[in-house]
């Protein structure tokens, strides 16, 4: 499932007091108006229930794309470029401050603490937020959009193609916009981030997430990988089949057997590797950029350790929690590779190749259920989280213990309920669900 990005905020400005047009007077007055009205929008959206935000998404989608044109004229006016065939005169008078506050990639200090928000100088720095937090929003609308196919009514394979069609476009209008800021970023100096406060380096370095060539490319790199995941779902019939075996609602299975097509295996099982390659980019590019701004930032490990002694929150806050999830996705592919290739092989005749193919997609989501006895005297091999066996004569196969089997199946009842109030839910990037198609 997409990642689950909080969208940020931003300071109130008027851009009177920067810009003046002869030949578009009222320019830098509509720009201020329209951004004014996209930041009173974001800040609605934060203060609403999780629940209640995805519904709110098109409305902040519709404000900053109202703002976005005239934000790109000021830019093409003050570069001396036209506008439509149009001269855009822009008089500069002093350099635009700009002030975000970006929770999506970031958390609070500690409970009850909201960071101070770091300044940027230029328009650059505008325009790479402003569009970030539209990339943030099409990965959003995705995960919005994708909810429906957990719905009470368990929809048709038309109604099912429709859904991830458009998810998959949205995560590819997020991947060409986080490709497009990786060359935009470029053209923000370091001098470009200051901030009001010593206390808030570790503010300005996470802020430097939207004005990052490293961190850019690895959320590009991550929307294509969660959209060619998207691709193969679609055309997987075996993750149908287990969403409505758990909907409570459905009762077509009282009267019809669920049908299984012929799957194009080894294609699929090829583009979940490829997706797998995507999300180990995104992986390295993010640790890079991870080391790169902590290396900025003595105070930052002085605060964490304070944080820490206090019983705060961990190490680089929700930045930890995306490499988690990020971590959890390249598992997720590489399970529905070895699932599909077990799949072919068993479409081909070879069941003893199928089931070690089973067996390894269990082990690489970590929930191994057998434990492989050793030899005649001694101790079994664990396969899987935690895998291992008391002592006992014999070779041979002995089932795992029950702890790890019961908090799977808690965790997964959680993620049920999460799906059911739409709050929280897709955190584990699909292992579990992978996990429950591969049982």
């Amino acid at each position: 499932m997409p990642y689950t990005f909080s969208l940020p905020t931003t300071s109130d400005i008027s851009y009177t007091h920067f810009f003046q047009s002869s030949t578009h007077p009222s320019l830098p007055v509509t720009a201020s108006i329209h951004r004014a009205a996209a930041r009173s929008v974001l800040k609605t959206h934060k203060r609403l229930p999780t629940p209640s935000q995805a519904a709110h998404l098109p409305k902040v989608l519709f404000a900053l794309e109202e703002y976005l044109p005239y934000l790109l004229t000021l830019d093409a006016g003050l570069a001396g470029k036209k506008v439509n065939g149009e001269e855009v005169d822009i008089t500069l008078h002093k350099e635009v401050e700009t002030e975000w506050r970006t929770p999506a990639l970031t958390a609070a200090m500690m409970p009850g603490y909201e960071a101070t928000r770091p300044k940027g100088r230029g328009l650059d720095y505008e325009i790479c937020f402003v569009l970030s937090t539209l990339a943030y929003l099409s990965t959003l609308l995705a995960h919005s959009q994708l909810r429906a196919l957990y719905a009470s009514t368990t929809p048709t394979q038309e109604q099912r193609t429709g859904i991830i069609t458009k998810s998959t476009k949205h995560l590819l209008q997020a991947n060409s916009t986080h490709a497009y800021l990786t060359t935009r970023a470029n053209e923000i100096s370091s001098s470009s981030l200051s901030s009001s406060h010593s206390s808030s380096t570790m503010t300005a370095a996470a802020a430097a997430m939207e004005t990052s060539t490293l961190a850019q490319e690895a959320l590009a790199e991550l929307a294509m990988a969660e959209a060619t995941l998207l691709a193969v779902l679609k055309d997987d019939p075996y993750p149908a089949i287990v969403a409505q075996d758990r909907n409570s609602h459905d009762t077509e299975w009282k009267y019809k057997a669920p049908e299984i097509p012929k799957v194009r295996a080894h294609l699929f099982a090829r583009l979940c590797l490829a997706a797998a390659a995507h999300v180990a980019k995104a992986e390295l590019l993010l640790n890079s950029f991870r080391s790169s701004s902590s290396s900025l930032t003595t105070t930052r490990q002085k605060t964490t350790v304070m944080i820490r002694q206090a019983g705060g929150g961990g190490d680089d806050g929700n930045i930890a929690r995306l490499m988690k999830y990020i971590h959890d996705l390249g598992r997720t592919a590489r399970a529905k590779a070895y699932r599909l290739f077990g799949i072919g092989a068993d479409l081909d005749g070879e069941q003893g190749q199928a089931i070690a193919w089973l067996r390894a997609a269990k082990r690489e989501l970590g929930f191994g259920i057998l434990v492989i006895g050793g030899s005649a005297g001694g101790q079994g091999a664990g396969v899987g989280n935690g895998g291992s066996s008391s002592g006992g004569g014999g070779g041979g196969i002995k089932v795992k213990g029950g702890f790890a089997k019961l908090k799977k199946e808690w965790t997964e009842r959680r993620e049920d309920k999460r799906i059911e109030k739409g709050e929280g839910w897709g955190g584990d990037a699909g292992r579990f669900e992978e996990g429950r198609i591969v049982d």
